[in-house]
Order: C-alpha cells, then sequence, then structure tokens
C-alpha cells in the first residue's frame, strides 16, 4: 500500500491563533483548504472580526475583515478568496469590541481601538 507524503510543494503551514485582547474570541488560518476559522466566545450580543492577510511576490499584498455570523460559542469558516497561491504568506489578527452601528466593506483594517490582539502567520 502506497500512501501520499505532502511535498513542499503542497504543504502549507497552519497559523496559531489570534486571540482579541478582550476576550470576544480567537481566529485563526487552515492551510488545508484556505480556511479562515473565527470564533466568537462571549455571549454579548457583540462578535469578533479578524483581520486577514496574504502576500507573494508577483501577487501582491490582498487584505480582508471578516466576522463571526453565527453567534456565541460557535466558530464560523470564511473563505474570503477563491485561491490564495501555494506558498503564500497569510496573516490573521483578530479584534473585538465593535459599535453595534459599525459595518465594514470587507476589504480594510481594523486597527487601534478594537481590542486587536496578536497578528498570527501560515502558509498557504
Amino acid at each position: 500500500m502506497l500512501l501520499g507524503t505532502a511535498t513542499s510543494a503542497s504543504a502549507g503551514t497552519d497559523s496559531p491563533g489570534s486571540d482579541a485582547s478582550n476576550g470576544d474570541g480567537y481566529a485563526y488560518f487552515v492551510s488545508n483548504g484556505d480556511d479562515f476559522r473565527i470564533h466568537d466566545s462571549q455571549c454579548d450580543g457583540g462578535t469578533v472580526w479578524a483581520e486577514l492577510t496574504w502576500y507573494k511576490s508577483g501577487s501582491g499584498w490582498h487584505f480582508r475583515t471578516i466576522h463571526n455570523t453565527s453567534g456565541c460559542g460557535t466558530t464560523d469558516t470564511k473563505h474570503p478568496w477563491s485561491d490564495i497561491p501555494e506558498g503564500a504568506t497569510v496573516w490573521v489578527q483578530a479584534c473585538g469590541s465593535m459599535d453595534s452601528n459599525y459595518s465594514n466593506s470587507g476589504d480594510g483594517y481594523l486597527g487601534t481601538g478594537h481590542d486587536c490582539g496578536s497578528t498570527e502567520i501560515g502558509v498557504a
């Protein structure tokens, strides 16, 4: 029996989890399937957001923001890009404390004042 093995051309690296600094939740990248997962930890009626970035030479920089839409105690899987090139570096940062009327086009930067946690890195 021959089992498949990962090669350097097909093996990505999952990111560690990024925790929102206020405990609202966390987000992380899973290289198998290019999944971004975002978990809402608090039952406070709010949500947790994540800022996502990927870069690969020749493809440039790409930015998105996502949020958990399923609510408390759930983890959403998001695919904001149809295909991230293999070998691209991926950054994930979870944030919380958005005002109830906060809206975002999905293509932006959350920045300071949003209880953002550490930025974690994976590889597609």
